[in-house]
């Protein structure tokens, strides 16, 4: 079940007070029958560490996702990161597919994902998300995985033109925002499953195969707060920076250096 709307602050805090407030369906398996919510537009949507997401004009994707697909305690809470990445590629992959089929379709490596969570298409983002971990009383930990996508958006503010960019301005035909919604749905559902079977090392083949990461520069997130450039993850998904003189680290958290 998805909740749609028009105009809300934040698809993330309305589905974090649907939580809160025991309103939404719970199956006989005690998960949660309810998707997603997604809006039409948004007047106080945020991204990663507090900033703003501008809700641009166009048919764009703004929904937050109730995930209970791996168990959220621990280590693997910090999974959901990578899947919902891998997911999100992999959906926007259907798009570009759908908008180039039958020509023109060699183009796959326009697609990427920047470290954590930011959706590249060629080299611009065209996406991010944000995920939080609610602890509900009733279903037990889910991750809200907020996603917001630009892809009907025709012009942008001066200030972001050369950062960013949507399907429309990359000449992609624009799919409708649901369209993209169940697709990455559908895509999260796969990636949990190879989850399941295969671990972390499942996902990571496929975090890899989209990595618009490796070669870029990152300062730490640490007291030291040295830099570093980025040569892919390691294998328990952590950013792998290395410093001028050649040593090599594994990171948390690191802030893209432009």
């Amino acid at each position: 079940m998805i909740v749609e709307l028009d105009t809300i602050s934040s698809t993330m805090d309305y589905a974090r007070e649907l939580l809160r407030s025991h309103t939404l369906q719970i199956d006989k398996s005690g998960m949660l029958s309810h998707q997603a919510v997604i809006c039409k537009y948004q007047t106080s949507g945020r991204g990663q560490r507090g900033r703003e997401w501008v809700s641009m004009d166009g048919d764009n994707l703004y929904s937050t996702l109730f995930y209970q697909g791996i168990p959220l305690t621990g280590q693997s809470a910090g999974h959901v990161s990578l899947i919902a990445g891998a997911a999100v590629a992999e959906a926007v992959y259907l798009a570009f597919m759908e908008s180039h089929w039958p020509n023109n379709i060699s183009n796959i490596a326009s697609i990427g994902i920047k470290w954590p969570n930011d959706i590249l298409l060629n080299g611009k983002k065209a996406g991010g998300i944000l995920i939080e971990i609610e602890n509900d009383s009733q279903v037990g930990p889910v991750a809200l995985i907020g996603t917001g996508i630009n892809i009907g958006t025709s012009k942008l503010s001066p200030e972001l033109t050369s950062s960013a960019t949507s399907f429309l301005l990359e000449n992609m035909k624009p799919v409708p925002p649901m369209r993209l919604l169940q697709w990455i749905l559908h895509a999260l559902d796969r990636l949990t499953y190879i989850y399941k079977i295969a671990g972390l090392s499942g996902i990571l083949r496929r975090w890899r195969h989209w990595d618009a990461t490796t070669g870029m520069k990152f300062k730490c997130n640490t007291s030291e707060g040295w830099i570093g450039t980025a040569v892919g993850l390691d294998d328990n998904g952590h950013l792998i920076l290395r410093k001028e003189d050649g040593s090599q680290f594994s990171v948390l958290g690191a802030t893209h250096l432009i």
